[in-house]
């Protein structure tokens, strides 16, 4: 990619709350094109963080249910309302926690966005964002809480607990006029410096913000140039509509640095494992062992759906005879005061079962050398002297160093008598 470019097409603000973007990427290989695309488009859709207001508390309002003097929409048109504001940051800082925004208005008077007290690294996108409408005797006070989150599901505390039992609760309190008659709710009303200074939510109305400013994504692949002079003969043209919190070429930046960091954790940790490997084997003859342990015989490949259904050759009386020799070689005095007489040697294991040397993963010189010389099945094998094994013609030390080793992973042993069986 000697010749890649990312040039803007065009870019139009079409209203207040929609920015058009246009943008060529490329060029890219035929099948590298419509990946590249298309984890672009998905990251930008689900990975562009975004601000909002998470949720509102109102002076005098218990639920969503209730009703304001003096406010002509209802408590729910004005969390829609809410949900539609659009905010941006002032700088580049991400919001670590949760900001708060005030809103204290007498009526008569329509309310918009300009209205909102925010903090000063908040602006509003839209000033003249209509919210709601009060009366002559309309009044309305109310704090919000703005958080910064990825375009993701932020369940409120009611649906959290989202017993029958609550439920039922909830359905009794909540019926004609919003408020039962048996059962009275009594609100109180605070003073403004109270209610606004007080942090912990209360009566908490959840707004479910939509976090990404990104609206819409489309991407179209396209030829670039011809085929027989250029290879990377494809261009993607991406467009893309922001809500005007985000200015498109923000977010096509935003969206290829999210990729180029996850795809830079992988190689990361590709080159952690490279690391480790080399401190492990920096020792050339640890290293030499792990090569020549390693089969890449097309035998090894074929046997090892034998594996799990081959029986054990070894009789359970050669491990006994085993461990008490090790005993033996180990405590001496205990053999001595012990009435049992225990051999010397392991006792030589006859095998009748033509099961073949391929189930003893062989390297292939080894497997090789030993079929030339007419030893195909164990049974064979193991009635040979390592003596014996050494004058094959190929056959040296170190054939039989791995030869005794796969015979003992097996749980068997050569003949320890000079002459054959």
């Amino acid at each position: 990619m000697e010749n890649f470019f990312l040039s803007c097409k065009e870019c139009i603000k079409e209203t207040p709350l929609s920015i058009y973007g246009c943008f060529y990427l490329g060029p890219f290989n035929n099948s590298q094109s419509l990946t590249v695309a298309n984890a672009l488009r998905r990251t930008l859709l689900s990975e562009i963080p975004g601000i909002g207001v998470l949720h509102l508390e109102i002076d005098g309002v218990a639920h969503e249910y209730t009703t304001v003097k003096g406010l002509r929409e209802s408590v729910l048109d004005v969390l829609l309302n809410f949900k539609q504001i659009v905010l941006k940051k002032a700088n580049k800082i991400s919001l670590n926690k949760p900001l708060y925004g005030y809103l204290s208005v007498r009526g008569p008077g329509i309310i918009r966005a300009s209205d909102l007290r925010l903090p000063p690294s908040i602006q509003c996108v839209d000033p003249n964002q209509y919210i709601a409408t009060l009366n002559e005797d309309g009044k309305i006070v109310l704090k919000f809480t703005i958080v910064e989150s990825k375009n993701k599901s932020l369940k409120p505390f009611f649906e959290k607990n989202s017993d029958l039992s609550l439920l039922k609760k909830r359905s009794e309190e909540i019926t004609v006029g919003a408020v039962n008659t048996n059962k009275k709710i009594e609100i109180k009303n605070t003073s403004l410096t109270s209610f606004f200074k007080d942090k912990s939510p209360k009566n908490a109305l959840f707004v479910d913000p939509l976090f990404n400013p990104i609206h819409k994504v489309n991407y179209t692949i396209q030829p670039y140039g011809p085929l027989k002079e250029n290879k990377e003969n494809q261009i993607v043209i991406i467009e893309l509509w922001t809500n005007g919190s985000l200015y498109p070429r923000e977010a096509l930046y935003l969206g290829l640095t999210k990729l180029k960091n996850l795809f830079f954790k992988l190689d990361e940790m590709k080159l952690i494992h490279s690391l480790m490997v080399e401190a492990n084997f920096k020792d050339k003859q640890n290293y030499t062992k792990m090569l020549r342990n390693v089969e890449h015989d097309y035998t090894h490949f074929k046997n090892t759906k034998k594996r799990s259904t081959k029986k054990d050759l070894y009789p359970e009386m050669v491990f006994k005879l085993q461990n008490l020799e090790n005993e033996n070689i180990e405590n001496p005095k205990i053999s001595q005061s012990s009435t049992m007489v225990i051999p010397t040697s392991i006792p030589f294991v006859q095998v009748k079962d033509n099961t073949g040397i391929e189930d003893l993963f062989l390297p292939y010189r080894i497997y090789n050398c030993l079929k030339k010389n007419h030893l195909s099945s164990i049974e064979d094998l193991i009635q040979y002297s390592p003596k014996q094994l050494l004058e094959l013609p190929g056959f040296g030390n170190y054939c039989l160093i791995i030869l005794e080793e796969n015979l003992k992973k097996k749980g068997l042993h050569l003949n320890l008598n000079e002459t054959m069986k």
